[in-house]
């Protein structure tokens, strides 16, 4: 799913340190320093995951089982 909005803040502060949308193939490539735990937000399936510290550099995939979109609202 393409442009969706996904946030990366940080879990004491819930201060957004990265965010991106989603490109043609549903990645989007966020960046941060620091080694605060944080916590992965995609808004629209209303849903986070918690992220621990990691070593720079690291990649984290994350894959969403597919569900159907919400109907629009007339």
């Amino acid at each position: 799913m393409h442009g969706l909005t996904v946030q990366l803040v940080a879990a004491g502060t819930n201060r957004i340190v990265a965010s991106g949308l989603t490109d043609a193939q549903g990645y989007v490539r966020l960046q941060t320093a620091g080694s605060a735990p944080l916590r992965l937000i995609v808004p629209y399936f209303n849903r986070f995951w918690d992220v621990p510290p990691r070593a720079s550099g690291t990649q984290i995939t994350l894959l969403i089982p597919p569900a159907n979109r919400p109907a629009l609202i007339p």
